[in-house]
């Protein structure tokens, strides 16, 4: 009798396993991505991983896969030839892909298709959540100089049908200091930027950028870096290195006020925020400039704006942080 239960324990085991391997082996499917032939957009490619025994396994297989599109296809391989992957490490729910320095050759429009591909592909491997990508060993860099850092599917935003490489439209209020730099006036600015970024992060790089009319003065110095910026109902927090708490130059006469009010002033038109809370570094306890107690919500402040005469000629013309990708995107 114990022979017989054993024996039966054993089948089943078997018939357990079994179920187990087809769970997680060749039945499963998953969407390998390319670039268009017009390397607008991603293409996307079903596919049924041969070996798919470890995670490991079913990550070498799709980066294989990745440099082999289908025969005759509308699109092509992510990577140029030129670019290449020195290594993947596959870390608990992580994979970390290093490529060589030709990685940073390549025009903004391929690098962000190319990063989206990467993530999107890798991201669907089981129990992996991120994805990390570096150049020689070094920390990807994107063109404003901020580490990317671990990226997630949600990193980049499907535009239904459009591609990752899609871009929007916006008219922007930015304010900048008058001649005495107690003052804020008004520069309109069209901007198209990329889908993968976000509005208030756009609104912040063309402050930092400083501005287009030789009348006004920058309100931040050109170092300043946002290291994160939140939108959370009608609250913004923007994470600022330490650059945004620096002395003016010696040839600026523009207020502490002037400067931080700037920023929430620009924001609350932009993205539709009531409040600014402002940090340095992660921090609120600090006071902007020795005279600014940052440990408390900003809101907009109309009696800071100067207000002028202005015309449609006064909106220029797309100055964007992004503007390298549309111009190459045409």
């Amino acid at each position: 009798m114990k022979k017989t239960v054993s024996f039966l324990g054993i089948f089943l085991l078997a018939l357990l396993l079994a179920g187990c391997s087809e769970n997680n082996g060749s039945s499963m499917q998953y969407q390998v991505y390319y670039v268009s032939t017009s390397g607008t957009k991603l293409i996307e490619e079903s596919y049924t991983p041969e070996n798919s025994a470890s995670p490991r396994e079913v990550t070498e297989e799709l980066l294989e896969k990745m440099g082999r599109p289908q025969v005759g296809s509308d699109h092509v391989k992510a990577l140029p030839d030129e670019v290449r992957v020195d290594h993947c490490l596959l870390k608990a729910r992580e994979v970390d892909v290093d490529f060589n320095e030709a990685y940073n050759d390549m025009d903004p429009v391929r690098e962000i298709l190319v990063r989206a591909a990467f993530v999107n592909t890798l991201i669907q491997v089981s129990n992996v959540e991120q994805v990390v990508i570096t150049v020689n060993g070094e920390p990807l860099v994107d063109e404003a100089g901020d580490v990317v850092g671990a990226m997630t599917a949600e990193s980049f935003i499907n535009t239904g049908g459009n591609g990752i490489n899609s871009y929007q439209n916006a008219t922007l209020s930015l304010y900048f200091a008058d001649s005495d730099g107690s003052l804020m006036e008004r520069e309109m600015r069209n901007v198209h930027y990329s889908s993968n970024s976000t509005l208030e992060k756009v609104v912040l790089e063309e402050l930092i950028k400083g501005p287009v009319n030789s009348r006004l003065q920058a309100v931040l110095p050109p170092e300043t870096k946002v290291l994160s910026v939140q939108k959370d109902g009608s609250v913004c927090t923007v994470n600022f290195d330490a650059a945004f708490n620096a002395a003016p130059s010696a040839e600026s006469n523009v207020s502490a006020e002037t400067s931080l009010y700037a920023v929430v002033d620009a924001l609350t038109d932009a993205v539709g925020v009531r409040e600014v809370i402002i940090q340095i570094e992660g921090s609120r306890e600090i006071r902007y400039r020795d005279e600014i107690d940052l440990n408390q919500s900003f809101s907009r402040r109309e009696d800071l704006i100067r207000q002028v005469v202005s015309s449609e000629s006064d909106v220029l013309e797309p100055s964007v942080g992004v503007d390298s990708l549309w111009k190459n995107f045409f």
